[in-house]
Parts: structure tokens; C-alpha cells; sequence
């Protein structure tokens, strides 16, 4: 009993350690906002503790871990959606996102990211940002590998528009 304490311990560090960085990036691509991302990278992170029994396989920690951010944003789309609200930032025109510090590039990318169907910007950043592979991606968002496929390039013309969009305006 001891033991399975300790590997359980061990599993979870491994887990946070290998794959808070990755998380986090993903969470941010997905709500633009820095603080928002560092509390639901925190929420991830308690979500795989709470569920480390669930773990079945190790092999398949990442896409395990993957699918529970995709969810935890998902979630928080929707408690976004049932509170209907405008900050004084956007009253202001001034954007929530957190820019500082990044290339004009990574900015265009940013905003146009943000303006992605949800289902498009989870395709784009499993595998365009976070590497993950179309049967990886598959499993993480619960649909088949044809289906990522698909939406990996009707999302990649996409981005492509909206970056040549917002490229083309400077």
C-alpha cells in the first residue's frame, strides 16, 4: 500500500513536471489571457490528481493529461457563456489578453487564434503548437482521427486568412 502511495506520489510529479509547460502554452492559446490560463493549468493539474486512478496506461499520460485541459477549457467557455458581462477593459477598447513581451508575429497569430471556432482552435494548437499527432489529437478531443484530420485543415486555411487578414492591414 506504502508503495502504490509512493508511485502514485512519483507519477504525479512526473506528471507535472513533464507537462505543465505544454499545458499551460495550450490553455493560454485557447483564452488569450495569461492569468486565466495559470488558473486553469492549476485546475488541470488538481483535475489529474483527483483522477490519477483513471490513469490506465502511462504511455498515454500526455493525451490523458491533454484531455483533461481541452475539458477544463471547455468548461470554462461555458460558465463564460452563461455570464454575460463587459469588463471596463472592453468598454475602454482596451484588450484583456496579455501581449507583453511577444513578437509582433506571435501577437497576429495570438488574435487571430482567438477568433477560431473553439474546435478549430483546439485542432491548431494540439497540433500545430503542442505537437501532438492526429491520433493523439483524437483521443484528447473524443473524436476519430479522420474527423481531426478534417478540421486540421479547414482550421489551418482558416488561420491562414485571418493571419494574411491582419497581415495584410499593417
Amino acid at each position: 500500500m506504502a508503495f502504490q502511495a509512493v508511485g502514485r506520489r512519483e507519477l504525479y510529479e512526473d506528471l507535472v513536471r513533464d507537462f505543465s509547460r505544454p499545458v499551460f502554452d495550450y490553455i493560454w492559446r485557447m483564452v488569450d489571457d495569461r492569468a486565466t490560463a495559470e488558473d486553469l493549468t492549476q485546475d488541470v493539474f488538481v483535475k489529474a490528481l483527483v483522477g490519477l486512478g483513471g490513469l490506465a496506461d502511462t504511455a498515454r499520460a500526455r493525451s490523458w493529461v491533454f484531455a483533461i485541459a481541452a475539458n477544463v477549457v471547455r468548461d470554462h467557455w461555458r460558465r463564460r457563456r452563461l455570464v454575460r458581462w463587459v469588463s471596463l477593459e472592453k468598454l475602454r477598447g482596451h484588450r484583456g489578453a496579455d501581449h507583453r513581451g511577444l513578437s509582433d508575429t506571435t501577437v497576429v497569430v495570438q488574435s487571430a487564434l482567438a477568433k477560431l471556432a473553439p474546435e478549430d482552435r483546439e485542432v491548431i494548437v494540439l497540433i500545430g503548437s503542442c505537437g501532438c499527432r492526429a491520433a493523439e489529437a483524437a483521443e484528447v478531443l473524443g473524436v476519430t482521427t479522420a474527423a481531426v484530420q478534417k478540421r486540421w485543415q479547414r482550421a489551418q486555411r482558416r488561420l491562414l486568412e485571418l493571419v494574411g487578414g491582419e497581415g495584410g492591414a499593417r
